[in-house]
């Protein structure tokens, strides 16, 4: 049986992790060859890129979203704004002092993962599980969220630029 399995008995059946894009490979290692080695390739399913409407329907039907954003402190990855859009929870691997982990904790309701920990890791996938796609730490600040969009980023800037 898989570590979900065997941790959590949870399989196939009940988990399932979606990675999609450009992500069979990883620094020159298959990662699919990795996931039959852990026993998972049951639990992890690859799909290469996909249309936008179509990776905005997958994002929303999520119970939890993945952002792997280690190791850059001072840049916060595009695609974290498209999921917080989604007010889907998030899991998210991040620099404890970086840019993307405190967007995550003054939006509230995500899991961040700030060290390379297995048991952080473990602590915070079965804290989203026991709430079922709930938030961590209450609802997400939609005020917030709503000052982050585009058309407000924009507005600014032209109010910036005396436009």
């Amino acid at each position: 049986g898989s570590y979900a399995s065997k941790r959590r008995a949870l399989g196939a059946d009940r988990l399932r992790v979606d990675l999609v894009g450009d992500c069979r490979a990883y620094g020159g290692a298959s990662l699919e060859a990795r996931a039959r080695t852990l026993d998972v390739e049951g639990v992890v399913h690859f799909q290469d890129w996909v249309a936008h409407d179509e990776a905005e329907r997958l994002m929303h039907s999520a119970d939890l979203l993945l952002l792997l954003a280690q190791d850059q402190p001072t840049q916060v990855p595009q695609k974290l704004y498209e999921y917080l859009g989604t007010r889907v929870p998030i899991l998210a691997f991040a620099d404890a002092e970086g840019e993307t982990a405190e967007l995550l904790r003054r939006a509230g309701g995500h899991f961040v993962v700030t060290a390379n920990d297995v048991g952080a890791t473990e602590a915070a996938l079965t804290d989203s599980i026991r709430r079922q796609g709930g938030a961590a730490g209450g609802p997400p600040n939609d005020a917030l969220l709503e000052e982050w969009t585009t058309r407000m980023q924009l507005l600014r800037l032209k109010a910036a630029l005396g436009a």
